[in-house]
């Protein structure tokens, strides 16, 4: 990836590879596709059964320490699969504004596992059990270009499945504010605001939480139009909780 290339920055690497997401090894394929629903309630069970043998079979892992992160010298994200208490960096890649004002950003991991959030939601995964192949999703301030996290509405999903087929999740979603937080990561102390979404679709009820950043925000997240320090957030039913917190100092 671009900025990471020097021999010591790849000895780093070397040992954050050791903490990585692992996901493309966490699938099962689905047999005897009939329906849409017979689809869905398919990927519910194959994370299931993905889930259990992740946990039976995960080691300890090392998670690298301030020094190591810092020296990166690029925006870290550290993110758990929670269902299979796997723990893994991504780095970010890139980012572009999209023809509607919001900001995407995608980060990547050291086994090529790709997460993409449109300020600060994720809306596409490449490289995991079933990928979330897009996510519509209003923001706050659209209005004027978008601000950090969402702001309710209808939401619909889209994710990958046997054979290439798509299955479409469609959601209302609501939020709640929360409050202000004083929230801290690893060793890093942010304000921040706590918002709570609550999403239902026929197939039941999912909730995503972020931590926007709040009042005296770094220049660099100023710079960005805000940041959302930490979040869990739903990757679909195959995958699971994600719980994602921003390590490095921007």
């Amino acid at each position: 990836m671009t900025g990471l290339r020097s021999p010591a920055r790849g000895a780093a690497l070397a040992v954050l590879a050791a903490a990585g997401l692992l996901l493309a090894g966490c699938g099962t394929h689905l047999k005897d596709v009939t329906s849409p629903p017979t689809v869905y309630n398919q990927l519910v069970d194959a994370g299931r059964e993905a889930a259990a043998r992740g946990k039976a079979a995960r080691a300890p892992q090392a998670l690298p320490g301030r020094a190591l992160i810092d020296e990166q010298g690029i925006p870290v994200i550290e993110v758990t699969i929670e269902d299979r208490d796997l723990v893994g960096h991504a780095f970010r890649r890139f980012t572009r504004t999209d023809d509607y004002g919001g900001r995407i950003a995608v980060w990547r991991t050291l086994d090529n596992v790709s997460l993409s959030f449109r300020n600060g939601v994720l809306v596409n995964t490449r490289g995991t059990p079933w990928d979330m192949l897009s996510a519509d999703v209003v923001l706050r301030g659209s209005g004027s270009g978008g601000a950090p996290g969402p702001a309710g509405g209808a939401r619909s999903y889209t994710f990958l499945a046997l054979d290439d087929q798509s299955v479409e999740v469609a959601m209302a979603c609501r939020v709640e504010d929360m409050g202000t937080v004083r929230l801290t990561v690893r060793d890093l102390s942010h304000p921040t605001r706590h918002l709570r979404e609550h999403c239902r679709g026929p197939e039941g009820t999912i909730v995503n939480d972020y931590w926007v950043s709040e009042g005296s925000a770094s220049p660099e997240a100023a710079a960005e139009g805000g940041v959302i320090w930490q979040s869990r957030q739903w990757a679909g039913p195959t995958t699971g909780y994600l719980f994602i917190r921003r390590v490095s100092r921007s």
